[in-house]
C-alpha cells in the first residue's frame, strides 16, 4: 500500500524497505508513527506529503515526513466508525 502511495516519490520510496512501526498513535489506531533509522532524507518535505490516497468509501491515507523522512502513516476516515484494517491497495485512489 505505501509502495503505491510513494511511487511517485522515489528518494522516500527507498527509505521503505528500512522503515520501523514505532507505535501506533492510540490504541487500536491504525495510524502509526514510523522511523527509518539512517535514513538519507529525500526531496526535503516536511508535512504532509503532497496528493491524496483516498480510500473508497473511507477516507484517506496521509503519510507525514519531517525533512525529507518518513515519520507517520495516517488513516484518516470519514465514517462514522473507525476502520479496522488497512486497505488493500486497490481501494486506493491517488490524487
Amino acid at each position: 500500500m505505501l509502495r503505491r502511495i510513494l511511487a511517485a516519490h522515489p528518494g522516500l520510496l527507498a527509505q521503505l524497505d528500512h522503515a520501523e512501526v514505532t507505535s501506533a498513535w492510540s490504541e487500536g489506531s491504525l495510524s502509526v508513527d514510523i522511523e527509518v533509522p539512517n535514513a538519507t532524507p529525500a526531496e526535503g518535505i516536511s508535512g504532509v506529503l503532497p496528493g491524496y490516497a483516498y480510500v473508497e468509501d473511507i477516507g484517506e491515507l496521509l503519510v507525514w515526513v519531517d525533512k525529507g523522512v518518513l515519520a507517520a502513516l495516517e488513516y484518516a476516515w470519514h465514517t462514522d466508525e473507525p476502520p479496522t484494517e488497512l486497505p488493500s491497495p486497490d481501494r486506493i485512489t491517488l490524487v
